[in-house]
């Protein structure tokens, strides 16, 4: 009887033992496989331009425009894209666009309904993002929509949010968008705090 309480304490040390040698043997695999990818993340990035893009469907849209207030629906796609440049200063050189690709839409109210078509146009701003990071920016994108009607033209204004992070990708989003009838004059283009 002793004997087995003795055998059965030697197995659970033994099994304790080597849980924490493999326990630890995997901590060191770890934190070695993130230093090396940190690494490489930085050697890669350095000195680098880093290019950040995202297509967002557009199913459906429903916006007012606040001027004349027409009611359109819009659908296609808009592509947000993000160049992130580093400067000499530590900060980032952020070249931001949108495109709004095959964008169409018809005003729903009031009658009659007619149909929009975008301008397929590219609009790009830039700007510098200095430290320290995270960082947030917002900023003003727009496209001009042309009615297939005797109507006056309108204007998408996209507000994108970009991430700035500390290797500098720049995540970029769409906050919110609305129509105007004139085109916008300002970028509003500004740091979140």
């Amino acid at each position: 009887m002793n004997v087995y309480r003795n055998e059965s304490a030697r197995r659970s040390s033994f099994r304790t033992r080597l849980v924490l040698v493999l326990s630890i043997a995997g901590a060191l695999l770890l934190a070695g496989a993130g230093q090396s990818a940190m690494r490489a993340g930085a050697s890669s990035t350095s000195g680098k331009t880093q290019v950040v893009q995202e297509t967002q469907d557009v199913p459906a849209l429903v916006i007012e425009n606040l001027c004349n207030k027409d009611t359109v629906n819009l659908h296609g796609q808009l592509v947000l894209t993000t160049s992130t440049t580093p400067t000499s200063n530590g900060g980032f050189r952020i070249v931001s666009t949108v495109r709004a690709n095959n964008l169409t839409g018809e005003r729903i109210a009031p009658p009659p309904a007619y149909g929009y078509l975008g301008a397929d146009n590219q609009d790009s701003y830039s700007y510098i993002a200095p430290p320290p990071y995270p960082t947030t920016y917002s900023e003003k994108h727009w496209t001009k929509l042309v009615p297939q009607f005797n109507a006056p033209a309108m204007w998408l204004v996209v507000v994108t949010r970009e991430v700035i992070t500390a290797d500098g990708t720049a995540i970029p989003s769409v906050e919110r968008a609305y129509l105007t009838y004139s085109q916008p004059t300002s970028r509003d283009c500004h740091r979140e705090r």
